[in-house]
């Protein structure tokens, strides 16, 4: 019996603590592609969506026409996670965005499955991507 109710205690408690972990930046590596704003989301990308590319401890965001194929944004850098809190900090960028290079933007994100939505802090951008399988 005693052993019994101390198996019931570890599997509580590991599962207590599962559900309490925070998304580490392992959980975000992968390539995602843009559905929208939070609330706005389709469930499926438009053609020309953007696309993120998270790795390491690096990323990278490019989007290109849907008619012409041209790159309308591409930039990356490192990133940071801390909590909740997501912060990239942009270390280079083709010359429609070059003036993000050397700034931070930090986000609240969630991630719910395959589903990231990250909130700006301090900045106007809120993006939902889903995973690429």
């Amino acid at each position: 019996m005693k052993t019994c109710l101390t198996f019931f205690f570890i599997v509580f408690s590991l599962t207590a603590l599962a559900q309490d972990s925070k998304p580490t930046s392992a959980d975000l590596t992968g390539t995602w592609v843009m559905l929208g704003k939070p609330g706005e989301a389709p469930d499926t990308p438009e053609k020309g969506a953007g696309i993120k590319v998270i790795s390491g401890k690096r990323w990278l965001v490019t989007q290109a026409d849907a008619e012409t194929g041209h790159i309308l944004v591409r930039h990356g850098g490192t990133f940071t996670v801390n909590g909740d809190s997501y912060a990239e900090h942009v270390e280079y960028a083709n010359s429609s965005s070059s003036d993000l290079i050397g700034r931070t933007f930090t986000f609240t994100f969630k991630l719910d499955s395959d589903r990231l939505t990250l909130i700006g802090q301090g900045n106007p951008w809120q993006e939902v991507w889903k995973r690429v399988k």
